[in-house]
């Protein structure tokens, strides 16, 4: 995976550290980390790009997790209104562990559900999808 750091401070938005990835499958994803996220924490302006805000006090372990551990796997969805963002270094991707809420489990069940529907709609359609598995730069 690749990404970007960047420290700003500015008149224009309300947050001061920035990170922007780009996964092995060349999804983009921009995450920005205010004081205060707004309620709309989660976007998708459009098929390859995802917006996160994550409060201040989480770049830190954020950053920590991109810099240290290699393979990063990232997991951004928004499932019938509930919203996830993961960035894990684990072998199984969150929903997946034994030891993961049942909620959890469930949410991704719903997701991995509802991304083979749009997978077979896209194969319809000629398109191909991505994912979101990456590899920490050396």
């Amino acid at each position: 995976m690749d990404y970007t750091v960047s420290t700003l401070r500015n008149d224009v938005v309300d947050y001061r550290r920035v990170l922007r990835l780009t996964t092995v499958s060349g999804q983009r994803l921009f995450l920005a980390f205010p004081d205060v996220p707004p309620a709309d924490w989660l976007q998708f302006p459009d098929s390859t790009d995802t917006n996160v805000f994550l409060p201040a006090a989480d770049f830190d372990a954020t950053y920590r997790v991109l810099r240290d551990e290699s393979p990063v796997f990232v997991t951004a969805l928004n499932v019938i209104g509930l919203r996830a963002f993961s960035l894990d270094s684990g072998k199984e991707a969150p929903g997946q562990a034994a030891t993961d809420p049942e909620a959890l489990v469930q949410l991704m069940a719903q997701a991995r559900a509802a991304a083979a529907a749009g997978d077979q709609r896209a194969k319809a359609s000629g398109r191909g999808s991505g994912d979101g598995e990456a590899s920490a730069p050396d």
